[in-house]
């Protein structure tokens, strides 16, 4: 994983910007798993899932989404698949910032000694498009 861009003539960590550091996949799936499984089964089931999301979220779109996170096919989701969707939706965004942060580093050339962090990471965040509040779903769905 990538945690700074490079230069010709120096480097600039990414590592520490946004709002501190990256949320503990495993945790998350933890979470989820404890506001999901109502039955205390140590698993989420499609049944589940659709009891939470009904009327919120296209039934296609759950599928989907479901069969995607469910690794093993077993129509179950564990802590383990659930914190490796959310793993990798982790290192997904933080390839786009890296692009984003490249894309504004090539345009305006590297952070000079005064320009702060929090500069840089506000740059960053105002590149990333949030959904409509309508299509706002739990993070382990997008």
């Amino acid at each position: 994983m990538m945690n700074g861009i490079s230069g010709a003539q120096s480097t600039f960590n990414l590592s520490g910007l946004g709002r501190g550091a990256r949320p503990d996949p495993n945790q998350i799936a933890e979470k989820a798993i404890g506001k999901l499984d109502v039955e205390g089964k140590g698993f989420v089931d499609r049944a589940d899932l659709e009891a939470k999301v009904a009327g919120r979220v296209d039934p296609a779109k759950l599928d989907e989404v479901f069969s995607r996170i469910d690794g093993d096919g077993d129509g179950r989701l564990t802590e383990a698949e659930l914190a490796a969707h959310v793993e990798e939706k982790q290192q997904q965004l933080a390839g786009r910032l890296s692009q984003i942060a490249q894309s504004q580093l090539g345009r305006s050339g590297l952070p000079h000694a005064g320009q702060s962090s929090s500069s840089l990471a506000s740059m960053l965040m105002a590149q990333v498009r949030l959904p409509e509040a309508e299509d706002r779903r739990p993070s382990f769905f997008v």
